[in-house]
């Protein structure tokens, strides 16, 4: 069996096939069993595919090691009416390129996630029947036709992208790393499909206690 290599302080366990060697660099080099189809975090909803999203790009909410939700780039969720769901967003989160997320961000990526060209399964199937307002800038409002108590659920399944790098961005665009521009604990460096995945450290990382629960913080040398 071909195995993908990934070069990264650490990825999520289920994704290693075999034991990792380091190198006298720093790097951490992966043996993937499945490769993912792409990098763009909304062209497949597929198991290996969030696994490497989840560690360049946050979610609104994020579920720990056991499955339990957690604030993500959402502090807190709360039903403020029957059919509408309010989210307050986390302040002073930048993306990798050190722009400043905002509650338009989540707007575009509802707007992005269940439309990206070519998408063998996408992630249409938890945004449906919702409709997001912005209510200010570290605000929004989820509204749904009847009450639906699994709103938060729904909101740990999908990456949030950056407006500012998603607009007009195509899949090769994120495969490429142009517009792989997340708020998550690595950021992208290289991807070359069937050889090798490079995630590099960030700079501009943000503290979320809950990531404690996914120990995700081994330092990286992302040199080649």
């Amino acid at each position: 069996m071909k195995l993908l290599k990934l070069t990264v302080a650490f990825l999520v366990a289920a994704l290693v096939a075999v034991p990792a060697t380091v190198s006298a660099a720093g790097q951490l080099t992966i043996g993937l069993a499945s490769e993912p189809s792409s990098i763009d975090p909304h062209f497949h909803n597929l198991g290996p595919n969030n696994a490497v999203a989840r560690v360049m790009f946050d979610r609104l909410i994020m579920p720990d090691d056991k499955q339990q939700l957690r604030p993500g780039l959402a502090v807190s969720w709360n039903p403020i009416d029957d059919t509408t769901w309010e989210f307050k967003l986390r302040k002073n989160v930048k993306f990798h390129d050190g722009s400043p997320f905002t509650a338009d961000d989540v707007v575009f990526t509802f707007q992005r996630a269940p439309d990206v060209e070519g998408s063998p399964s996408s992630f249409g199937t938890y945004l449906k029947g919702k409709t997001i307002t912005r209510v200010d800038d570290h605000t929004i409002h989820i509204k749904t036709e009847r009450p639906y108590p699994l709103m938060p659920n729904d909101m740990s399944t999908f990456s949030i992208v950056s407006r500012k790098h998603g607009e007009g961005a195509s899949t090769p665009d994120y495969n490429s790393g142009k517009a792989t521009i997340g708020t998550g604990a690595y950021k992208f460096v290289e991807y070359l499909p069937g050889d090798r995945i490079v995630l590099g450290e960030c700079e501009l990382q943000y503290v979320v206690e809950e990531r404690t629960h996914s120990p995700r913080t081994w330092s990286l040398d992302s040199s080649d």
